[in-house]
């Protein structure tokens, strides 16, 4: 029944208005018709859709090596703002003025570590480099004496004084006795193993000869040599793009975001801002555990080689924590000369040392599972967490593609490749985010039930 509208509302010019505490009536706009694709038309956006992906790899492919080269550029700008910041920040100067200082600092550490580097292996090679030769020729003595005969092991018999022989004259001579003592061997209708070994060195050192002064041999060292000198060159660029675009971002990152941000619709700026700066982060984190696991490392191994007595220890542990930027290869790459110095003969040693290298073989396998369960996950708990697996198989995956700077950059771009898939794929694309804000919030408190009426007096 309508209800009764009192005679002075009912004169009044103006529109009837509800009364207080009615609610309006919602007006609803007409929703523009929807019409659904047809077979064909869903047929074109798949096809177009996978042309697009075919000829974005196919992109990405064909210029892969300039886009590890401008990632290794970006990753050297963020190793240069961290610092930079800190120090305009509790320094209260400018940021240019801070990255000056910090490219400053770099270049003198650089600088000085290679001129201590270079001097120290400089000065302890010369020694080995002077009774190596010596070494080698009591190694190949020794190797003939386990043959039988008077005349080999005199032939192979080395002076007690500390001057080196002629490595040539010792040479010949044992290889003239083990002529002599193998020429019976190839009369002989069933020689013996000993007579078959002596014939088989002889002509080991023989084809070995004709190999190194063979024509092709000679072209091939050619060959390597002019590949060995274009690599050069080549990694040279490589090193002054990385640095020129990674001093072009540190200069001036925000305009660079700015600009890659304004490349999206407003309404998505936000979030590519802070995808952007997620990244960023990510990286920056990755960097502080990545360094403390290095100075762990060098520190560890500059203790161990010191304890073996290794030479140039601490030009090999430097060696280490710089190598140990690369997981699982690097410090494959920093234990070989580690091996070989050891293993060469050193101060006023003549001889070769295979139990030292044999220990130090041994003190770099227990550095490495101290840093594989202990050090990193220590370090990564407090920075950047990665799979090991996804390590391997990124390691793996951008060494066959982009060869040995693909290695070095692989668990730099997973950490970056992570934190793209799992915000822009899982939170965004998927809307993870919000099923992550629900789960993660307290839950809503039932509202208090009326007390239950009393039950009823019992008739009297």
């Amino acid at each position: 029944m309508p209800e009764h509208i009192p005679p002075a509302a009912a004169s009044s010019t103006g529109p009837l208005k509800p009364p207080m505490g009615s609610i309006p009536p919602i007006t609803t706009l007409p929703m523009a018709p929807t019409t659904a694709l047809s077979y064909t038309q869903k047929v074109c956006v798949a096809v177009a859709i996978s042309v697009a992906a075919i000829l974005l790899a196919l992109f990405v492919y064909m210029t892969a090596e300039i886009l590890v080269l401008l990632f290794a550029g970006l990753l050297f700008a963020v190793f240069l703002s961290a610092p930079s910041d800190l120090l305009a920040k509790y320094a209260h100067i400018k940021r240019v003025y801070a990255l000056l200082v910090v490219l400053a600092g770099l270049t003198v550490v650089v600088s000085g570590g290679a001129y201590f580097m270079g001097f120290t292996v400089y000065r302890q090679t010369r020694e080995p480099a002077r009774t190596l030769p010596f070494a080698l020729q009591q190694f190949e003595g020794d190797l003939h004496n386990m043959l039988p005969g008077k005349a080999l092991e005199e032939a192979t018999t080395l002076p007690t004084t500390t001057s080196a022989p002629a490595p040539q004259d010792a040479t010949q001579n044992a290889v003239e006795v083990m002529e002599v003592y193998a020429a019976p061997a190839s009369q002989a209708s069933d020689p013996t193993p000993r007579q078959w070994l002596a014939d088989r060195l002889i002509e080991l050192r023989r084809s070995a000869t004709d190999f190194l002064m063979s024509e092709s041999f000679v072209q091939g060292a050619g060959g390597v040599a002019g590949n060995v000198v274009s690599s050069t060159l080549g990694i040279i660029g490589d090193i002054a793009i990385v640095f020129g675009v990674g001093l072009f971002f540190a200069l001036n990152p925000g305009m660079y975001t700015r600009g890659l941000t304004n490349l999206f619709p407003i309404r998505r700026r936000t979030r590519v801002e802070l995808v952007l700066s997620e990244v960023g982060s990510q990286l920056q984190w990755w960097f502080v555990g990545q360094m403390c696991s290095m100075v762990s490392i060098g520190i560890l191994t500059f203790i161990g080689l010191s304890i073996l007595g290794v030479p140039m220890t601490t030009t090999l542990a430097i060696l280490a924590g710089l190598l140990n930027f690369i997981p699982n290869f690097g410090p494959i790459l920093a234990a070989v000369p580690a091996v070989l110095v050891a293993f060469a003969p050193h101060a006023q040693q003549t001889g070769l040392n295979p139990s030292l290298a044999l220990y130090t073989i041994i003190m770099y396998v227990v550095i490495q599972m101290l840093e594989g369960w202990v050090i990193t996950p220590f370090f990564q708990q407090r920075a950047v967490e990665l799979p090991p697996a996804l390590i391997v198989i990124a390691q793996v995956l951008f060494a066959m593609l982009l060869g040995p700077l693909g290695l070095i950059l692989a668990t730099p771009m997973l950490a970056a490749t992570l934190v793209l898939l799992r915000m822009v794929y899982v939170e965004d694309i998927l809307g993870d985010r919000e099923a992550v804000a629900v789960a993660s919030s307290p839950p809503a408190v039932p509202p208090a039930l009326p007390p239950a009426p009393p039950p009823p007096a019992p008739a009297s």
